[in-house]
């Protein structure tokens, strides 16, 4: 996948109708452009191919994908010094205890996906807000 010449935000998830359905809304909100990923593996090996300064102004992980979680994947880019500063975000279904749980461990928040475009609205808004200002 080829890294984009300006700013961009990475969103991993395993389920197609939640990346289209994130594209969708939050290109209604933003210009940056959208890379998705499969699972976390999906998203390291992309990050290898990626020089310093060019890395994403945010990463939004799914919480349960297959071949690599979000959590395995958050363990892995907090535990390597090259990824350790690119904010991170988990997005889930659920906002279960034990999910908070990591979340407190990795320094991560959790968004709670929507379920209807109402709620939609409302979380890409919230989730632009995670997004670093843009650096000229």
């Amino acid at each position: 996948m080829p890294i984009p010449d300006s700013h961009y935000i990475v969103y991993a998830d395993d389920d197609a109708d939640d990346i289209q359905f994130f594209h969708e809304y939050f290109s209604g909100v933003s210009d940056l452009p959208i890379l998705s990923f499969e699972n976390g593996r999906e998203l390291i090996s992309f990050l290898t191919t990626v020089p310093p300064g060019r890395f994403p102004l945010i990463i939004i992980l799914d919480i349960n994908m297959p071949v690599m979680s979000g959590w395995e994947t958050v363990a892995y880019l907090r535990n390597d010094e090259r990824y350790r500063e690119i904010p991170l975000l988990m997005f889930s279904t659920t906002a279960a205890q034990n999910e908070q749980r990591n979340a407190s461990l990795y320094k991560v928040d959790v968004i709670t996906k929507p379920h209807n475009g109402e709620m939609a609205v409302s979380v890409v808004q919230k989730l632009k807000s995670y997004i670093p200002e843009q650096p000229s």
